[in-house]
């Protein structure tokens, strides 16, 4: 059961191993300029691959959970899917299983890799664990430890999930039919949350530190983007670098200094490498400053 870009490795890795009985993804839904209807990513794969596909579009209904019985599935494995309620969750032999993007208790919610960024975590993971009735809230099953680079971006540390993910998800998986797991668990009390990216949780604060916009700028990268307005123009930041040997004007400013574009913070600067303004392409710094008025330093 999944729907992004983010859960096809793991469905490709369980289609190689397993006998996958049927994929279960959201409903095609209206896109772009024609609105015309768009499958996920997840059923893309699936019908590549010739795999029963179930598109519910709603998870409480008879006739879905009757089509999911009459599959027969040994578990159900849940990659960045809905909430799905405990009728759904109970249908399988052996219950479901979920792979959340943190190391569970921590960053419980929709969005575990951005907000860990944003928080200046150096250490998040993987979790395979057992659904219930709350949200990433079960026993837990398996954990992978991943780094966070100090400059790794939310793409970049989505990528290294997706890659380390489904070797991960198969060996827990084994262990977990064979009955050679104990679940264990979780510690509510070292809980902490990832709640979804909405466009206000994008908007710069540039009254904040250099490190604390830095992280804020890479979490987002390079979607959805952190963005600022500036001489009323809505700005997406692409990519930064900080820069706190800069000696920082008003919070927000823009300046152009060596042929690089910075904005100022309260304790320096972020230099800002790749920006999109309204209605234009992604540029780098220097073109953008060729393009619209920003303050030149020389010394």
């Amino acid at each position: 059961m999944g729907s992004p870009e983010f859960a096809v490795p793991f469905l490709a890795a369980l289609h190689k191993y397993h006998e996958v009985v049927a994929v279960v993804t959201a409903p095609d839904k209206a896109a772009g300029r024609g609105h015309g209807l768009q499958m996920t990513a997840v059923k893309r794969r699936a019908q590549e691959d010739g795999l029963t596909v179930l598109q519910p579009s709603n998870l409480k209904g008879r006739q879905f959970q009757e089509t999911l019985r009459a599959v027969n599935a040994d578990v159900s494995v849940v990659v960045a899917f809905r909430i799905l309620p405990v009728s759904v969750l109970e249908i399988p032999r052996l219950g479901s299983i979920n792979v959340h993007a943190s190391l569970l208790p921590q960053y419980r919610g929709a969005a575990p890799i951005q907000r860990a960024i944003m928080a200046g975590e150096s250490l998040t993971g993987l979790t395979v664990f057992q659904l219930d009735s709350q949200v990433d809230t079960g026993c837990i099953l398996g954990q992978l430890p991943i780094p966070i680079g100090p400059e790794m971006t939310g793409g970049a540390l989505h990528d290294v999930m997706a890659h380390h993910g489904p070797p991960f998800l198969l060996s827990v998986l084994e262990d977990f039919e064979q009955g050679k797991l104990s679940c264990l668990p979780q510690d509510d009390s070292m809980a902490s949350f990832a709640p979804k990216i909405f466009r206000d949780d994008c908007h710069i604060n540039w009254q904040a530190s250099v490190s604390t916009i830095f992280n804020h700028i890479r979490a987002l990268s390079p979607y959805p983007c952190a963005w600022f307005v500036w001489n009323g123009l809505e700005i997406k930041i692409i990519t930064a670098s900080p820069a706190t040997q800069m000696s920082a004007g008003a919070p927000g400013s823009l300046f152009i200094y060596n042929k690089r574009l910075y904005a100022s913070c309260v304790d320096g600067c972020i230099e800002l490498l790749q920006i999109k303004p309204p209605g234009k392409q992604a540029m780098d710094g220097l073109s953008f400053a060729n393009g619209y008025p920003v303050d030149r330093r020389f010394i």
